[in-house]
């Protein structure tokens, strides 16, 4: 057998997996088992292929034979984990019962379990299947977290902005409250003003309207061209001197 890359694609793949040995007929065997489970299978003859081909297109699961010529799998495997778009596959070592086989490199280069040849089919299908699940898990936390974040960095941003609009209120409130109270003021100390005084209605009728005037900042003839009223309030004012007078009481009375 060359070294020729063989991809299959099942319908309804429960999972993309790579198995890597030098023994054609395992590769074959292991190939009919995974198949008939759904999944997506692809198989390589030696460590270098697995590598290049996890690196262009990552597996979501690498079956991985220790004793291979050239690389044997410990190097592989560290290999894979080593650069940063293949370390976090996970990869179950193949190793003959009679081979030796030292699960403590193994576990420290970074596989994650192991099956023994010859291969008993129950226990390949649950390790491959354990395997897989807790792949999917992890998926689905990765994209609640994504999501958690997202949606905390939208908060966070919302919380600034009421801040701001919070402040912007405040401050507004505050010239507010300052006006209201200076106009307050102004409108006590001219009541009290002119309930001191002995003036007339229209007396203090005009000099009501002349502080009201002088407090808005404005001349007379602004202000009251502003509202258009000018002529309109001296006309009436004139027509009241013609109109009314006031006897010694106080009390107004028409002419």
């Amino acid at each position: 057998m060359n070294n020729k890359v063989t991809i299959d694609h099942p319908d309804k793949s429960k999972g993309n997996i790579l198995i890597v040995d030098d023994i054609p007929e395992n590769l074959q065997l292991l190939f009919d088992i995974l198949t008939k489970e759904k999944y997506d299978v692809r198989r390589v003859l030696t460590g270098k292929q697995a590598i290049k081909i996890a690196e262009i297109d990552p597996p979501d699961l690498i079956l991985l034979d220790i004793k291979m010529p050239e690389m044997d799998g410990y190097e592989v495997c560290s290999i894979l984990k080593n650069d940063v778009k293949t370390k976090n596959i996970p990869v179950i070592f193949l190793s003959a019962l009679y081979e030796t086989f030292d699960k403590v490199k193994a576990f420290q280069v970074g596989a994650v379990d192991y099956i023994t040849k010859p291969f008993h089919i129950p226990e390949v299908i649950a390790r491959v299947e354990n395997q897989l699940q807790l792949v999917n898990t992890k998926k689905k936390l990765e994209k609640k977290n994504a999501l958690l974040l997202l949606t905390n960095q939208q908060l966070e941003s919302q919380k600034k902005e009421l801040e701001i609009v919070n402040r912007e209120l405040d401050a507004f409130n505050h010239r507010v409250s300052h006006d209201i109270r200076n106009e307050l003021a102004i409108i006590q100390g001219f009541s009290q003003f002119l309930l001191d005084t002995n003036f007339t209605e229209i007396e203090k009728a005009k000099f009501a309207l002349e502080s009201i005037i002088s407090s808005s900042g404005l001349k007379e003839d602004e202000f009251l061209d502003k509202w258009k009223l000018r002529d309109d309030l001296r006309q009436e004012m004139s027509k009241l001197d013609d109109k009314f007078k006031v006897d010694h009481t106080g009390t107004y009375y028409r002419v």
